[in-house]
């Protein structure tokens, strides 16, 4: 029995908040980013180790469609949530990520394993879009080989 409390603690961590469920992204052209991050300074004349290994990536105009169907006429928080393992990074604590977007979903920030509010009200429509400039900031002291990119999308729907 212990085992078993212990598998569900581990599945509700892994698979985000209890209550939480993933929204369907496959209308959108891309769900998943290859990045290539570049120097954020030139080094010159720097001696914190925290600004020699800071990079910067940035996907711009990432177009979001969210399937809302299931829960028209309700109304819910919608999070965008980083998973801990980023493909291409040894330490969530090597990355952070911040966002602006054109309007139907809300600017934020956030880091591997967190997630942040995007969207909070009444659900309307059947789909939920939006167009989003990310920008990663990389530690590159934590970056191993190519760096992929996949946010994910989470409702919770208010009681």
């Amino acid at each position: 029995m212990r085992f078993l409390a212990t598998l569900c603690v581990t599945l509700l961590v892994a698979t985000g908040a209890a209550g939480a469920t993933r929204l369907d992204d496959s209308a959108s052209p891309r769900a998943r980013v290859d990045v290539n991050p570049r120097w954020l300074h030139t080094n010159e004349g720097l001696t914190d180790p925290a600004l020699l290994n800071a990079m910067v990536a940035e996907v711009r105009n990432l177009e979001v469609r969210l399937n809302t169907a299931p829960f028209v006429g309700k109304r819910g928080r919608i999070y965008l949530s980083l998973p801990a393992f980023t493909v291409g990074l040894q330490s969530p604590s090597g990355m952070r990520v911040e966002w602006q977007t054109r309007g139907t979903l809300l600017a934020g920030s956030a880091l591997p394993g967190t997630r942040s509010v995007v969207y909070d009200g009444p659900i309307a429509k059947a789909s939920l879009s939006d167009f989003v400039d990310f920008s990663l900031f990389i530690d590159a002291r934590y970056l191993q080989g190519g760096l992929r990119f996949e946010p994910v999308f989470e409702i919770e729907l208010a009681p």
